[in-house]
């Protein structure tokens, strides 16, 4: 594969994972270099034999740090957009998130076996319920970006699952593109930090998880995101506590709100069937 050819697919992953819902791994998948990117993080993780050439591993090396620079561009790229959008429109961006939200979640319970999702959805939601109900406004503490590094990672190398809607559910999704956005050395290099430290230790252990546990990991993963509604409500009283829409859907803005929400859904539906197509 060409340097253009990686560094384009590495450009659209860094776009999509800046909004939650839609993960690098998936565009991966779609774009065919999946495999061989999980390949790469596992030969150069800790826990790998160490019986492969020094051209393999440089190869390895090569191929992902062109990856890691064009995701980086193309987050970049994307993040004063999106956080302008925020600012300015956060109901019709919520609308937008929500919609990307349910689409996700009956993509991934089409995936679990009945008896799977009965059992683990609900210890996905004790899990990040409460993360989702902490203290939605105010700066997050700075040991928290660690967390989130390590956490976004994690979530990054599993094909249908995103980085950001992890971060979501912990409260740091907008304050981490912020600290993009705005160049915050302290909060970026602790971030990046949880980023290094996932590198090291997971490609390996979430290689093997998901050739043995792969329906427990997906049920535990539809009770997370379900719990991200919560963060992702467009509509919010006075304290910034969801509250229900008091406009009927005669109204032009409530349109536009429900529009919004089908082109969220759309575009995450789009991705998943692209990806069961490739058949990666």
């Amino acid at each position: 594969m060409s340097a253009l050819g990686i560094f384009w697919r590495g450009f659209l992953m860094g776009m999509v994972e800046v909004l939650p819902g839609v993960s690098g791994g998936t565009i991966a998948l779609v774009t065919r270099i999946y495999t061989r990117m999980v390949d790469s993080m596992t030969l150069l993780g800790l826990f790998v034999k160490h019986d492969r050439s020094l051209r393999s591993k440089f190869d390895a090396l090569r191929f992902l740090a062109l990856l890691g620079v064009s995701m980086a561009v193309g987050m970049y790229a994307t993040v004063t957009f999106v956080v302008e959008f925020v600012d300015h429109q956060p109901t019709l961006f919520w609308a937008t998130i929500l919609g990307v939200i349910c689409a996700m979640l009956v993509q991934l319970v089409r995936q679990v076996e009945r008896r799977i999702l009965f059992v683990y959805a609900p210890m996905g939601v004790l899990v990040g319920l409460p993360l989702a109900l902490i203290s939605y406004d105010g700066e997050p503490s700075l040991w928290l970006y660690l967390i989130g590094g390590f956490s976004a990672f994690s979530a990054w190398i599993l094909p249908g699952i995103s980085g950001s809607m992890l971060l979501l559910s912990l409260g740091l999704w907008l304050p981490v593109l912020e600290a993009i956005r705005d160049f915050e050395i302290l909060k970026l290099a602790l971030f990046v930090a949880g980023l290094g430290m996932a590198f090291i230790l997971l490609p390996k252990m979430i290689s093997s998880l998901l050739e043995n546990m792969e329906q427990p990991i997906l049920g535990f993963f539809v009770g997370l995101v379900a719990s991200t509604v919560y963060r992702a409500w467009p509509w919010r009283g006075d304290s910034n506590e969801p509250v229900l829409p008091s406009t009927g859907t005669d109204d032009p803005h409530m349109l536009v709100v429900l529009s919004c929400f089908a082109l969220g859904a759309l575009l995450i539906s789009l991705f998943m069937y692209l990806a069961r197509r490739d058949g990666t």
